[in-house]
């Protein structure tokens, strides 16, 4: 089902420069971590080094996880899906999507906690 949701063409263009802009800001990042991991793993194992190591895979599985969303948002720009609730099926206003550009919920729809 394609969910078309409309929007000006200078908000589409600033949303997918934000989508690319932090793609690219988070495969920089990614990039790193092999570097960064080897460098861990020569350092004694510590207790501030273990704990050090457990925030790091914290970092690097949320920073994985964002990427995939990028990507999605991405995949939903081009195919003409991106910026409607995946709950309501209602526009998601269009500074929800400056924020948090890949969501895909409204506030009302979003995830619980």
């Amino acid at each position: 089902m394609n969910r078309t949701r409309t929007f000006p063409r200078q908000q589409l263009r600033e949303l997918e420069a934000e989508l690319l802009s932090e793609r690219r800001r988070l495969e920089r990042f990614m990039e790193a971590e092999p570097e960064a991991a080897a460098s861990e793993r020569t350092e004694s194992e510590s207790i501030d080094a273990m704990v050090a190591s457990g925030v790091s895979d914290v970092v690097q599985t949320r920073t994985h996880a964002r990427y995939d969303a990028i990507v999605n948002a991405l995949r939903r720009l081009a195919t003409g899906e991106y910026g409607t609730c995946l709950g309501c099926e209602r526009p998601i206003p269009y500074g929800r999507l400056i924020v948090m550009p890949e969501a895909l919920h409204c506030v009302a729809c979003g995830p619980r906690a």
